[in-house]
């Protein structure tokens, strides 16, 4: 397999026509059409309304509903003033059952201002929300997708993502991290379709908490366990001048096991280089930071893989924190002493 720049890639229409297994996560946008999250593919932004994102699927609905338009009109539809944004959902359905053509377009409109010819869509091509994300393992349905002379070897696909976009070489304004997965079905632990309502009530419940009075860890794990926000990571901290080693070891031991420590880590991603230092961060994803047997498997399988490939990190800290302290939005030098580290362990 020839592999292209990396320049080259970023700008390729179809990402998987070079690097099968592979595709855009728009991290933390959510579809303004059909609310998935992340968008995954191509993503469009409307040139006209401030914060309107669709997947492609969307956008091309947006534009078949335009030609529906005037083939029952004959004309266009005037614009409306309405921004989009406080109607979702079924709610212009009830409204325009029944009505006449004109009425019907005009009433889902104004729910969709962006079905209206004036409204232009850009594909985004570069930012921070932007990650790659490289299947290790996909379906058995999924499997004929690879190349049309058979399915290649995952090892030497998982070494042409690795030779295409070292860390240490791509720009953060093109992609924000690189990931490598074995989950097959395209999602984590949290892009199911509660997991937003689930995130929503654990930060109703940490403002009860934190109106009641003194605040400790117990309270935040305890949200952790009522709301199942029990995923966590294992955070090393590479250098420029050894995350492409660091990297490179990571993915081929999750190749190789499909995932960490027989499956207890089936993410790890890294951050991709900022102009303004050589700092890098690498996450390996835990599904359940109480059970400790399984996060210590992890950071072994990690120091294993490290030290197997002959990596030795400068800075030898590896941090574990659950993520429900980042759900409520709880960070180092918080105002209410915590700690949102929960284990520290050496690599070496």
């Amino acid at each position: 397999m020839v592999t292209p720049p990396s320049d080259e890639l970023l700008a390729a229409r179809d990402i998987r026509k070079h690097l099968p297994r592979c595709e855009f996560h728009h991290v933390d946008v959510t579809c303004d059409g059909c609310e998935v999250e992340p968008i995954v593919g191509n993503r469009y932004k409307c040139t006209v309304c401030p914060d309107i994102d669709l997947c492609e699927a969307c956008c091309r609905a947006i534009f078949a509903a335009r030609i529906s338009i005037q083939n029952e009109l004959g004309s266009d539809l005037p614009v409306t003033s309405s921004s989009g944004s406080s109607k979702r959902g079924s709610n212009w359905i009830r409204r325009v059952k029944g009505a006449d053509p004109k009425r019907k377009w005009l009433a889902l409109m104004e729910t969709v201002p962006c079905l209206h010819r004036s409204h232009a869509f850009e594909q985004v091509r570069s930012g921070p929300e932007r990650a790659l994300v490289f299947r290790a393992r996909v379906s058995a349905v999924d499997e004929v997708e690879v190349e049309t002379d058979g399915v290649e070897d995952v090892c030497t696909l998982a070494s042409a993502f690795l030779e295409a976009l070292p860390p240490s070489k791509v720009l953060c304004r093109d992609l924000a991290w690189l990931h490598c997965v074995t989950w097959p079905d395209g999602s984590n632990n949290y892009t199911d379709a509660a997991a937003e309502r689930r995130i929503g009530e654990a930060l109703d419940a940490w403002e009860r908490a934190v109106e009641r009075g003194k605040i400790t860890s117990a309270d935040v794990h305890h949200i952790a366990k009522t709301y199942n926000l029990l995923g966590g990571k294992w955070m090393l901290f590479p250098g420029s001048g050894e995350v492409d080693a660091a990297w490179t070891a990571v993915v081929q031991a999750m190749v190789a096991g499909g995932g960490l420590a027989e499956g207890a880590c089936d993410e790890v991603k890294v951050s991709t280089a900022s102009p303004s230092d050589g700092k890098h961060v690498m996450l390996a994803y835990v599904k359940d930071y109480g059970n400790v047997e399984r996060v210590d498997g992890v950071i072994d399988a990690l120091q294993r893989a490290l030290r197997d490939a002959g990596v030795s990190l400068a800075d030898s800290r590896a941090l574990f924190k659950p993520d429900v302290f980042s759900f409520l939005n709880i960070y180092s030098r918080n105002g209410f002493g915590l700690k949102p580290t929960m284990f520290a362990r050496e690599v070496r």
